[in-house]
């Protein structure tokens, strides 16, 4: 052996040859075969070749040597060590055939190829590992354990290709699972840990870990493709350990989604962790706004249904935390960085609650003043109809207040912690910095509140007067409303009294005075408005008054002390002492004293008497004297005035006895006190007359009493005192007598010298005198001079009448009568047509005239001056009252006369009547209506008209009453609230009209004709005059207390306060047609609902369009005075409701749009009565509510009022009701569910109806078989699903769990008529196929249903079943089987033993022992566990051969028992193997060759041979897809007869199916020859470079000889042997 050893020969290739030769002769000279075997698989030759010919040689032995001579057992073992050495020669060539020294052969035959494929781990030489692993592994099995597993994981280096760990799984992990299902778990970790560590470094690397997990998934759950399982284990991936791969893959996918639909990089960490609100977040914080949408849209709905997470609260959540990290941006800066965001987040959130919610939080941290954006959001708010719309127009009000805050400074402060001392602090800071606009900035800022608004104006004018701007003050006081200007005034004036009680702020004190003299006039003008009883609480003319004490008198008094009178008189004393100190001088005395008691509210005969006081005190007689005297000329006094009159009269009396002017002083003091005796009341009498009796005493001691004192000299004096200030100015002039004046001089001379010297009046020529005065009158009345002609006549009168001859004067009388004629008239006419008008002087004309003439010039004159008003009107007077003096009748007269009066009057407020004049009695009651409309025409202008006019007063009364009643109308202005609202407030009450009216009423006798017409008032007052129909009802209940008039009072009450929900309506506005005054509704209208329609016969229609969830409860309880039912106002609300609210849409909303519009709905409903009514009300919401949540809310409820009243009304109708809205409510309920756990599939829809087809329908779903094969995808909750839909429908879900899994359990047999021929073959293991597979997904089914929330129950039944504990019969052996296997698939190893009581080894030996008893009783044949585990197997394999050697699953239960009890017989293996190539059951062909490697002799049969190549060729001829041939080719590395297997038919059709990669990848495995044939062939067909590109992809796919073609393929370099 030792010239065999490469190193003992030469480089002569021919004494190799003659050595080998000679060995070979040598060893056939041996006949110990032990001997031969052993050294031809020791001996180390010069090249490997002549080991394969060593080895082949011992093997030829093995074969020729007679059986009968040596042990069976023993050639066996031979065999199988050589077959042993041979495959381990094939592995080493193949691993090392780029370098196979012979040297290597060596260590590598002796070595333990489990540390050698370690070591290639460690080296991270993986694909060589693999190929050792892949063609040894079966002699691994012995030696694999948990802790081998992990050293070999453990021993890959990190950092290797993905390609290349995907290489190595491909053969490690299906084996080792096979082998040590328990290595499960850490299988798993090794795989998470490899997938995280490629995120460090590798760009790509979410495709690399997502492909690395998808390809450990296939391994793992690596089903055989056929029914042959020798080891019996439930490799589920719906194991836990596996679904934690599951879930790493499909977080990778959704990863790579993220990445390629939204550019969105997310560490593994952060997605991967538990609280998955945080990670929808961390995902809106990454993406652009514009894309949050379509994210949510493709992503992140679906991803918070998968995580039962609600959308809405997760975004509300998302946009609170944004919005926490920004508490103190609001004033930092101009925009926040999140307001797009936000704004894009919040149209997602369906929950209009919700929404509205989040846009008050992002309002109350925007940054002010609001981005277009922030207002853009608010806009979104102020469109929605909720209950917190009033919180979203606070935060509107408070963007202006943060504003001012933020331009001010104040932004340390929150507005809503601030008490209102502190809000009136920082408005005040405000104005202090001045700026322009600090007005409208303290506005905003004051604007939450009515008060703190009121404050900033008192407080800038406060402030306008501090800066000495007293313009600006009272010009923004004038603009302020009268009561604000009240409160205002009243806050100036106790400002000003408190600067007047400092001696600092001079400046500031005098602005605030100089403020107060304008005050005066504006408190009169809000007293005229408001009245004047506020006037009391302003001391303004106080505060005046003690300013100017202060500024004149340097007293400065407290506002309480001004207030005290006693205060105030001490005050008049220090002050007149002062200033009687000061001077002498009489008039400054008077005028200071004077100045001083006005100042202090006293009055001036009290500073008089302290003068007099003081003055007596200090013996200062003469001014005490002074003053008194002009005590004397007062008319009155009061009584303290009096009592202190008495006191210092009788002080200076006794004063002045010691005076040396003791006569006048006396004198003085009597006078006083004889005038306060006549004045002074019957109380301070006694006084005064004692007082009188010691001055009269006083009087005769000094003897200077005069008791007849004549007074009448005083009176006379102040008589003509009074008559030299009357001004006499005559009425009438005539023009100076400038021409023939001489004339006139004249006849006076003449007449008075006849008067003088000729006493007979016989002697006097009357026809001379009368022809003169003829003359005279002429010439006087063309010169118009007729007031002196009249007062020639009146003298000439005189004198007449003085004639002692009657006969002589009368004649004169008569004579010059007639020639003065024409001037009376004329000086009647200058009367009438005068400015003023001398009733006296016409009247003495008229009676000048006579009765008859008098009479009629005035007729004339009244026709004469008919369109001449004025002048008609003193001609009318002067009949009346000479026809009155002369008893005459004066009715022509005092018609005329009374219409002028009134024409005259009616002038005065606006009626020009002229043609009162001429007026009927219907024209007059028309003027009396023009009248009555007047505002400030009183009762007692209106009864003197009917007086005067003689119209009927009762009449006139109550049409008056109408008039006010029918024309008044509400003054009424509109103030916006606090939270951004409108009300209208009416600012004339009707007060003025109660006071007008309760004057007539007092005056209108019949009482029932007053109420009839207040009656017809009422029904024809105006819509929308509240306050008058008040009123009218509060007379009818005075009139008419016997009636109730309670209820249209309260409801005229609710009215004043309500604000109408819609504008009036067409109806509306045709009613008010009838209106004649008006064509168009009054804009109060807008506000208010008309009353009368409101009471009529259909006051519905009236409300119908006011009724809605906030309303409703209002007019409610007005129903009853409405003559409504209550349940009519419920429907109508609820028909309003949803009109207004629901919008046409098909898609199904898994969440509530809007759930607080259904509780109010619900709260609505409540109210009404009638159940039924009720019900057909929810029934109306629930067929209009959109498709979603909010439906099935609307008809959980409609069912539930539906309940309720077939429990109160049992009829057939109300039944029949019940179970038509059962059907609805519970088929939209169980849509809903299917819509929440996404399994809207139109197949499970159309089971709606029918819950338990649905419930087992859900049960088939295609997921539990995709979950259990580990498909990295997120699946429906299809338990939950189910248990929501038996809880809906009152279903028994564990009596429905246990039904399905005592289904799913069932054993399926073998179809009967099975056929002996190739085509009942076929037949038979399709369906053997087809059973079997639906008994692998009904396992899935029941292990998945294992899993619900009521999972506890259902493994305990489980456990039963599958060890027969306290069951009332027996269980099959199959449904034992299956049901152990659910328990084991679902369980870990803890759970399991704690569950059975027993070890998991003893668990695993039942579950084999059960699969060969279950699948012996398919066969025929009936065996318990116990039977089987003690029958002899060898036995029973040949039993079964006999009966079964034609039925193909009897052929896979003889090969799996001989390969797992170890039956090696060759007859029984080449018999099995030839029956199992005739059948072409080459999937079980393949797991069964992989299995048996080890069985010696029976490797060289050619039945063995056949059976590698049925497995190999099989893909290949029948010309199936690449992956199949892929999958051959993996097959073929591990094969252990690689030299027997003719490639050349794998090459040959792997061209012919244009595959030359595949032919290229065997080229590692030929012999040199057919290599070189078969590499030029190959390359022929497809290029070198493009084949090697093809084999890189190859070796990735688990080929792992395709890394050795291409080492073939490669170009040849220098210096190295191919």
């Amino acid at each position: 052996m030792k010239f065999l050893h490469p190193w003992s020969l030469s480089r002569d290739s021919s004494e190799e040859i003659v050595n080998f030769n000679n060995f070979i002769s040598m060893m056939n000279n041996i006949k110990d075969l032990e001997f031969i075997c052993e050294a031809c698989m020791k001996v180390l030759t010069v090249d490997l070749a002549k080991v394969r010919e060593l080895l082949d040689y011992a093997s030829d032995r093995l074969k020729k040597t007679d059986v009968r001579n040596l042990n069976t057992a023993k050639i066996s073992s031979l065999e199988s060590e050589l077959w042993s050495t041979s495959v381990r020669l094939d592995t080493f060539q193949l691993v090392y055939q780029s370098d196979p020294e012979n040297m290597k052969w060596c260590e590598f035959s002796r070595a333990d190829l489990l540390c050698v494929c370690k070591q290639h781990l460690q080296q991270g030489q993986l694909s060589q590992a693999s190929l050792i692993w892949a063609r040894h592994w079966n002699n691994f099995k012995s030696v694999l354990s948990e802790a081998t597993v992990i050293a070999l994981l453990n021993a890959i280096p990190s950092g290797m290709k993905v390609s290349d760990l995907i290489s190595w799984i491909y053969q490690f992990i299906p084996s080792v699972l096979c082998v040590t299902p328990q290595s499960m778990q850490h299988v798993v970790s090794w795989t998470i840990k490899s997938i995280k560590s490629l995120e460090v470094e590798r760009s790509n690397w979410l495709k690399l870990g997502l492909d690395f997990a998808e390809k450990v998934l296939q391994s793992i759950n690596m089903k055989p493709y056929s029914h042959l399982d020798f080891y019996h284990q439930q490799l589920l991936v719906t194991s836990t350990h596996c679904l934690e791969l599951i879930e790493m893959a499909s977080t990778l996918r959704q990863l790579q989604q993220l990445k390629e639909n939204h550019k969105i990089h997310v560490a593994l960490a952060d997605f991967m962790q538990s609280d998955k609100s945080e990670v929808v977040s961390i995902l809106l914080g990454k993406v652009a706004p514009v894309d949050i949408k379509p994210l949510m849209i493709q992503f992140l709905r679906k991803f918070m249904l998968d995580n039962s997470l609600v959308p809405d609260m997760v975004l509300s959540e998302c946009i609170h935390r944004i919005l926490s990290q920004s508490a103190s941006w609001w004033y930092y800066y101009a925009e926040a960085p999140w307001e797009d965001t936000v704004a894009a987040v919040i149209p997602c959130i369906n929950d209009l609650g919700v929404r509205v919610k989040c846009i008050i939080s992002v309002l109350k941290m925007a940054p002010v003043p609001w981005s277009a954006t922030v207002v853009g959001i608010a806009k979104q708010g102020l469109e929605v109809d909720n209950p917190s719309i009033g919180l979203l127009r606070h935060e509107q009000k408070m963007m202006d207040v943060k504003v001012v805050q933020k331009k001010y400074g104040f932004t340390k402060f929150l507005v809503q912690n601030c008490n209102l001392y502190d809000l009136m602090h920082q408005i005040r800071m405000i104005f202090k910095q001045g700026h322009e606009d600090m007005l409208q900035d303290a506005l905003k800022y004051a604007s939450l509140t009515t008060k703190l608004l009121e404050e900033t104006y008192v407080i800038c004018i406060e402030h306008y007067l501090e800066k000495g701007k007293q313009k600006q003050a009272l010009e923004l006081l004038d603009s302020l409303k009268t009561a604000l200007i009240v409160k205002c005034c009243q806050r100036i004036v106790f400002r000003a009294q408190s600067y007047l009680q400092s001696s600092l702020h001079h400046r500031v004190r005098i602005s605030y005075m100089e403020v107060l003299r304008s005050l005066g006039s504006r408190l009169e003008k809000a007293a005229c408005i408001m009245g004047d009883t506020f006037l009391n609480d302003i001391p303004f003319q106080e505060v005046r008054n003690m300013h100017f004490l202060h500024l004149e008198f340097m007293k400065r008094l407290s506002l309480k002390d001004y207030s005290c009178v006693q205060s105030r008189s001490e005050v008049l004393s220090e002050c007149i002492s002062n200033i009687l100190s000061a001077t002498d001088d009489l008039t400054i005395i008077y005028c200071k004293v004077g100045r001083l008691t006005h100042l202090l509210q006293l009055s001036v005969e009290e500073g008089m008497l302290e003068i007099i006081h003081q003055a007596t005190g200090n013996g200062n007689v003469i001014l005490a004297c002074n003053v008194m005297r002009n005590l004397l000329h007062f008319s009155s006094l009061s009584k303290s005035i009096n009592q202190k009159l008495c006191l210092v009269v009788f002080h200076f009396l006794q004063t002045s006895f010691t005076a040396s002017e003791i006569d006048a002083c006396a004198q003085l003091a009597h006078s006083i006190a004889s005038k306060a005796c006549t004045l002074c009341s019957f109380d301070d009498l006694p006084s005064w007359l004692e007082l009188f009796q010691w001055i009269h005493t006083a009087l005769y001691i000094t003897a200077s009493f005069n008791e007849h004192e004549d007074v009448f000299e005083e009176m006379k004096s102040k008589a003509q005192d009074n008559l030299t200030r009357w001004n006499f100015t005559p009425l009438y002039k005539d023009p100076a007598i400038f021409s023939d004046s001489s004339q006139v001089m004249l006849f006076l001379k003449e007449l008075f010298l006849c008067r003088l010297y000729h006493n007979a009046p016989g002697q006097m020529d009357n026809s001379n005198i009368t022809l003169q005065l003829e003359g005279l009158a002429k010439q006087l009345q063309q010169q118009h001079h007729d007031l002196a002609l009249v007062r020639l006549w009146c003298s000439l009168n005189s004198w007449a009448l003085s004639m002692p001859d009657d006969s002589q004067s009368s004649t004169l009388l008569s004579e010059t009568k007639r020639v003065a004629y024409d001037s009376i008239c004329a000086l009647l006419y200058k009367v009438i047509i005068a400015r003023r008008f001398d009733v006296q002087l016409g009247l003495a004309l008229l009676f000048v005239l006579g009765i008859d003439a008098a009479k009629q010039w005035l007729l004339h004159s009244l026709e004469t001056f008919k369109q001449d008003f004025q002048k008609l009107s003193s001609v009318s007077c002067l009949g009346v009252l000479f026809c009155n003096y002369c008893k005459l009748d004066n009715k022509p007269f005092h018609f005329i006369h009374t219409r002028c009066i009134w024409a005259k009057r009616l002038a005065e407020y606006g009626i020009h009547c002229t043609q009162i004049l001429t007026s009927n009695t219907a024209q007059n009651m028309e003027i009396l209506q023009s009248l009555m409309k007047l505002k400030h025409v009183d009762i007692l202008l209106i009864l003197e008209y009917c007086s005067d006019f003689e119209l009927e007063r009762q009449e006139c009364l109550l049409m008056y009453l109408e008039t006010i009643l029918m024309t008044w109308e509400p003054e009424f202005e509109i103030e916006k609230t606090v939270d951004g609202g409108e009300v209208m407030n009416v600012l004339n009450t009707d007060t003025e009209v109660a006071r007008r009216c309760q004057d007539i009423i007092k005056l209108i006798e019949n009482k029932e004709r007053l109420v009839k017409h207040l009656t017809s008032i009422f029904k024809r007052l105006n819509y929308y005059n509240y306050e008058i129909y008040i009123y009218i009802i509060n007379l009818l209940e005075q009139l008419l207390p016997s009636h109730n008039f309670i209820s249209k009072k309260f409801l005229l009450m609710f009215l004043r306060k309500y604000r109408r929900v819609q504008g009036p309506k067409q109806e509306e506005r045709d009613k008010w047609l009838h209106f004649p005054h008006s064509l168009t509704l009054p804009e109060i209208s807008q506000w208010r609902l008309p009353f009368l329609p409101l009471i009529g016969s259909k006051p519905l229609l009236v409300l119908t369009p006011e009724l809605n969830l906030k309303t409703y409860k209002q007019w409610i309880e007005l129903s009853a005075g409405l003559g409504i039912d209550t349940n009519n106002i419920c429907v109508v609300t609820v028909q309003q409701t949803i009109q207004a609210r629901t919008t046409s849409t098909d898609e199904w909303r898994i969440s509530s749009q809007d759930a607080l519009l259904l509780n109010e709905l619900e709260k609505c409903v409540d109210n009404i009565s009638d159940l039924q009514t009720a019900s057909a009300c929810m029934y109306f919401v629930m067929n209009r509510m959109p498709p979603g949540a909010d439906q099935v809310a609307a008809a959980r409820l409609c069912y539930t009022y539906t309940q309720k009243w077939v429990k109160n009304n049992g009829d057939a109708t109300a039944k029949e009701k019940l179970n038509d809205v059962k059907h609805k409510y519970l088929c939209l309920a169980t849509t809903h569910i299917l819509h929440q756990y996404d399994l809207n599939k139109p197949n499970y829809l159309q089971l709606v109806p029918k819950p338990l087809k649905l419930m087992s329908a859900l049960y088939q779903d295609s997921s539990i078989i995709a979950r259990g094969d580990g498909h990295i995808v997120c699946f429906p909750d299809i338990n939950g699903a189910v248990e929501d839909l038996a809880s809906l429908h009152e279903e028994n879900y564990i009596k429905f769990c246990l039904d399905q899994l005592n289904k799913w359990l069932q054993p399926k047999g073998l179809q009967p008529g099975l056929l002996e021929d190739t085509c009942g073959l076929t037949r038979l293991l399709q369906n053997n196929k087809e059973t079997d597979d639906s008994i692998e997904d009904d396992l899935l089914r029941a292990c998945y249903i294992l899993k619900c929330r009521e999972g506890s129950s259902l493994v305990n039944y489980v456990v039963k079943l599958a060890f027969q504990l306290g069951l009332g019969e027996e269980c099959p052996v199959a449904v034992q089987l299956r049901a152990l296997k659910c328990l084991m698939a679902v369980s870990c190893t803890d759970m399991l033993e704690e569950l059975t009581g027993r070890n998991i080894i003893d668990i695993r030996q039942m579950l084999n022992s059960l699969q060969y008893a279950s699948e012996l009783e398919m066969l025929g044949y009936s065996y318990s566990v116990s039977s089987f585990e003690s029958c002899n197997k060898l036995e029973l394999v040949k039993g079964i051969w006999r009966t079964q050697s034609n039925n193909p699953q009897a052929l896979i239960v003889i090969a799996r028992l001989c390969v797992e009890f170890s039956i090696q017989q060759h007859n029984i293996w080449t018999l099995l193997l030839k029956q199992m190539t005739k059948y072409s059951m080459v999937r079980e062909l393949e797991v069964l060759m992989l299995h048996v490697t080890d069985l010696g002799h029976t490797l060289s049969s050619k039945e063995y041979v056949g059976a590698w190549e049925s497995v190999l060729f099989t893909p290949f001829l029948k010309g199936e897809k690449e992956d199949a041939c892929i999958h051959s080719l993996i097959l073929l590395q591990s094969c252990p007869i690689l030299r027997r297997i003719n490639l050349n038919v794998i090459i040959e059709h792997s061209i012919q199916l244009h595959w030359p990669h595949l032919a290229a990848a065997l080229l590692p495995l030929l012999e040199k020859d057919a290599f070189y044939q078969q590499k030029e062939k190959i390359v022929s067909v497809r290029g070198a470079v493009e084949l090697i590109q093809n084999l890189q992809e190859l070796a990735s796919k688990g080929v792992l000889i395709a890394e050795k073609a291409i080492e073939v393929l490669q170009p040849v370099q220098p210096g190295i042997n191919h």
